[in-house]
C-alpha cells in the first residue's frame, strides 16, 4: 500500500512537473531528454569536519522522477540517471548530457541530495569531499549557474528546466 506522504509528495512533483512541462511544451515542442542526479551516501555529519551527513530519500525521489518523465515522455537512458556521484562525475555527466542535445530540445535536470546557498549562488555538494566552511563549498561543490548556463548554452532553441530537491540545512558557515 502507498505511503499517503509519499502518495502526496509524488502528486504535487507530478503537478508541478505537469504545468512547467505544458508551458515548455507550448513553447517548444522539440524532444524532450532528460538527466537525474541523486546522490545520498554522504560521509557522517560530523563538527568541524563535514557539515552533511547521509540522506534518505534521493533515492526514492530519483526512481519517482525517473517515472515521472518516462511518462511525460522524456528521454532518460540508464547512464542519465547518477546516483551518489563525485564533483567530476556530476560535472561530466552534465557536459555529455549537453553535448547530445539538439539545439530545440526541452531539457531536464533533476538533483536530489545536499544544496547550499553561499553569496547568493546555489551549489550542489557531491558525496566525495567533506565540507567544513565556506571556501570549501566554493571550491568543491557544482555551482548550480553552471549546470543551468551550461544546458541553456546548448539549447538555444530549446527550454532548459533545472530542478534542485536539496536538503537545505542552515549551517554555521562563516562569512568571507
Amino acid at each position: 500500500m502507498n505511503n499517503p506522504a509519499r502518495l502526496l509528495a509524488r502528486t504535487l512533483i507530478g503537478l508541478i512537473a505537469g504545468l512547467i512541462l505544458m508551458v515548455a511544451a507550448h513553447a517548444n515542442p522539440g524532444p524532450r531528454h532528460a538527466l537525474i542526479i541523486a546522490n545520498h551516501t554522504y560521509p557522517a555529519a560530523q563538527t568541524g569536519i563535514n557539515l552533511f551527513g547521509p540522506l534518505q530519500a534521493p533515492p526514492r525521489d530519483a526512481t519517482l522522477m525517473a517515472d515521472l518523465m518516462s511518462e511525460l515522455d522524456f528521454d532518460l537512458p540508464e547512464q542519465n540517471i547518477l546516483r551518489n556521484a563525485s564533483r567530476q562525475k556530476i560535472e561530466t555527466a552534465v557536459e555529455r548530457f549537453v553535448r547530445k542535445l539538439p539545439k530545440n530540445a526541452v531539457a531536464w535536470i533533476y538533483y536530489s541530495g545536499h544544496g547550499i546557498e553561499v553569496k547568493d549562488t546555489n551549489y550542489l555538494i557531491p558525496i566525495n569531499h567533506t565540507f567544513s566552511s565556506a571556501t570549501d563549498i566554493l571550491y568543491k561543490a557544482v555551482n548550480a549557474n553552471w549546470v543551468l548556463g551550461t544546458m541553456t548554452e546548448a539549447i538555444p532553441q530549446g527550454v532548459g528546466l533545472l530542478t534542485l530537491d536539496a536538503c537545505r540545512d542552515t549551517l554555521p558557515l562563516q562569512a568571507f
